[in-house]
């Protein structure tokens, strides 16, 4: 469905441009400030904003990734008796279909058994270095 035009005076077409105008101004004035406090912060601490930015993503990608671990988990080992299939796991989580049977181990299992309250719903996995 096509959208009606709207008939816009020429006053308030320059009230528009004069409000954008103050707001880029205004978003400039936040990024200077925002620029300044982390370099003051940088000379207080000592340390490069740059590298700090750095260790606070590389701090948040290690988090994402040990959820991307253990939601897997939780879908094969604790989700009934009807676990997620591996090549939906592989298709969301941006694994391959072996990357994703393999990216848990019993530390993850522990951690979701621990996270949720219960212990896995399918048996425990015989280890790979285990012999009968």
């Amino acid at each position: 469905m096509p959208v009606p035009e709207v008939a816009v005076s020429d006053e308030e077409a320059d009230a528009a441009v004069r409000l954008a105008e103050t707001l880029t101004g205004d978003i400039a004035e936040l990024r200077e400030e925002e620029t300044f406090r982390l370099e003051a912060a940088s000379e207080a601490l000592g340390v490069d904003p740059l590298l700090l930015a750095l260790d606070g993503l590389k701090t948040q990608k290690e988090a994402v990734d040990a959820q991307i671990r253990r939601l897997p988990t939780y879908g094969r080992e604790f989700h009934g008796s009807h676990p997620y299939g591996l090549e939906e796991l592989a298709r969301h989580s941006g694994h391959t279909f072996s990357g994703v049977r393999t990216p848990y181990s019993a530390k993850e299992i522990q951690a979701v058994a621990e996270q949720i309250g219960r212990q896995p719903n399918r048996p425990a996995r015989p280890s790979a270095g285990k012999t009968r």
